[in-house]
C-alpha cells in the first residue's frame, strides 16, 4: 500500500473522533516527519477531503502565501469586487483562512461613515472626504484587519489607501503628501503587502455600471474629468508604491484578469 494511501486512511473522517486531541496531533507530526514531502499528512488529507478536511483538521498550507494583506482597487466599474471573491475562494482552496472586507466600511462605525460619504447629498471638500475615509480606516485596522493578520489569516480588501490617494489626494487636489501623512496615522504604518490596481478607462467602467443598472453613488456622480484624474491617480500611486503595487488591464474577461492576479501573487 502506498504512503499516500496510508496517510489518507489514518486521517479519514472518523479517526479524530476516537483519539484524544494530543494523540491525534502527535501521530500527525510523526508521519509528517518520516514520509516524503509530497505525502505529508497536510498535503494528502487536503487532496483527499479538500475544504472539509481543512475545516475539520485545521490544516495549514505547507507553503503559506507571503502576501498576507492584499488589496484590489481601481476606478469605478473595474470589477474589483468580483475579483475579490474569486481570489478569496482560490486562497481558501489552498488552505488559507481568509478574511474578506471592504472600504469604506468593514465595521459598524465604518458603515455609518460610508453612508455619509457615498449616500448623503452633501458638498464636501477633498480634505473632509479624506479625513472621513481615514477615520473609517483607523477603525477598520483596529477591529478587523490587524486582528486577522495577527491570527495568521490572509486579508483581502476591496479598496484601501490607494482609493483615497486617487480620489482625494490626486483627483480632489489634496496632494499625495498630505494624504500619506493622514493615511499613516490611520493605518499605524501597516500598509498592504500587495495592492493590485485594476486599470480601466472611466468610460468603459461607466458603461458597465449602467449595464448593471446600479444607482450611482455620490462619488460616481462626479464629472468625467474627475474620473479621468482618478484613473491617473491610481497609476501614479502604484508607481510610488514600487514593488508593493501592480497595475493590470481590467478591460478583459473576468477569467483573464483573475489569472493575471493569481500570477502576480505567485498562485499559478
Amino acid at each position: 500500500m502506498s504512503s499516500s494511501r496510508i496517510v489518507t486512511i489514518i486521517f479519514g473522517r472518523g479517526l479524530r473522533q476516537f483519539l484524544p486531541q494530543a494523540s491525534y496531533w502527535r501521530l500527525r507530526w510523526l508521519l509528517d516527519s518520516i514520509l516524503p514531502g509530497q505525502y505529508t499528512a497536510n498535503n494528502v488529507a487536503a487532496q483527499a477531503f479538500g475544504t472539509l478536511a481543512r475545516q475539520r483538521f485545521l490544516i495549514m498550507p505547507q507553503n503559506p502565501l507571503p502576501y498576507r494583506f492584499i488589496v484590489l482597487d481601481g476606478p469605478e466599474g473595474c470589477g474589483k469586487s468580483t475579483q475579490v471573491q474569486l481570489l478569496a475562494r482560490c486562497l481558501q482552496d489552498i488552505g488559507e483562512e481568509v478574511v474578506v472586507t471592504h472600504e469604506p466600511g468593514g465595521t459598524p462605525a465604518g458603515e455609518d461613515i460610508r453612508r455619509i460619504l457615498l449616500e448623503a447629498d452633501l458638498n464636501m471638500s477633498a480634505l473632509t472626504e479624506a479625513l472621513l475615509f481615514c477615520a473609517s480606516r483607523a477603525q477598520h485596522m483596529q477591529d478587523v484587519i490587524m486582528p486577522a493578520l495577527q491570527a495568521g489569516k490572509v486579508v483581502v480588501c476591496d479598496r484601501f489607501s490607494a482609493s483615497t490617494a486617487a480620489y482625494q489626494g490626486y483627483a480632489g487636489g489634496l496632494g499625495l503628501e498630505l494624504f500619506e501623512q493622514l493615511d499613516d496615522v490611520a493605518t499605524g504604518g501597516r500598509q498592504p503587502d500587495m495592492t493590485v490596481i485594476l486599470d480601466l478607462d472611466p468610460a468603459v467602467g461607466r458603461g458597465r455600471k449602467q449595464a448593471a443598472g446600479t444607482t450611482p453613488d455620490r462619488m460616481e456622480r462626479k464629472d468625467d474629468l474627475y474620473h479621468q484624474r482618478v484613473r491617473e491617480g491610481f497609476l501614479e500611486y502604484a508607481r510610488r508604491l514600487g514593488e508593493r503595487a501592480v497595475a493590470v488591464d481590467a478591460d478583459r474577461s473576468v477569467e483573464e484578469v483573475h489569472q493575471q492576479i493569481l500570477q502576480i501573487l505567485g498562485l499559478n
